[in-house]
């Protein structure tokens, strides 16, 4: 990595990380495919497989988050 996770960039009003670059476009293309076709089809169809398995969606949500969040705090801590 070229920049640590704590720089920030400045453009007039604008600032960000680019240490998080790839994720910014990553979120940014995730949302426009999901309102490209408007929100009442696809993945967030009222009848679509996110709302039929909400549950199972909010349990790995968790599990990702503590698999991020665990080692994290373990070198922060450090």
């Amino acid at each position: 990595m070229v920049y640590k996770p704590w720089d920030w960039v400045t453009f007039g009003p604008l600032a960000f990380q680019p240490s998080f670059v790839a994720p910014y476009a990553v979120f940014y293309l995730a949302g426009v495919s999901v309102s490209a076709h408007g929100y009442e089809r696809g993945l967030l169809q009222p009848d679509g497989s996110l709302a039929r398995r909400w549950l199972l969606w909010s349990v790995i949500a968790m599990a990702a988050f503590l698999v991020w969040i665990i080692p994290t705090a373990l070198i922060v801590k450090n």
